[in-house]
């Protein structure tokens, strides 16, 4: 049986610092192998050349929310495209 180690994170942080940690997170997939550390783990991934990624998002008035979820196995075959539009408003809110 192989040894599992899971990490799970949640805290409250302004929308730059979440942009960052999704960049950084999108940057690592375009390697082979990448680690995540924090909260006293560490966690080492090796990728293969495609995964699954699933989102789900939820919008009402004054609130919303996106669940993303990535996994791969060796067998893993790509699925339909995704596109991911940003809306052209104002953004000010979003910079800090």
């Amino acid at each position: 049986m192989s040894d599992k180690t899971t990490f799970e994170y949640a805290g409250k942080m302004t929308n730059k610092v979440v942009a960052e940690h999704l960049s950084k997170l999108a940057e690592v997939f375009r390697y082979k192998e990448f680690e995540i550390q924090g909260l006293g783990k560490n966690i080492h991934f090796s990728l293969e050349k495609t995964a699954r990624f699933e989102l789900k998002a939820l919008s009402k008035e004054n609130e919303g929310e996106i669940q993303l979820e990535i996994s791969w196995k060796a067998d893993t075959t790509p699925a339909e495209k995704l596109e991911i539009i940003p809306s052209i408003t104002d953004t000010n809110d979003c910079k800090s």
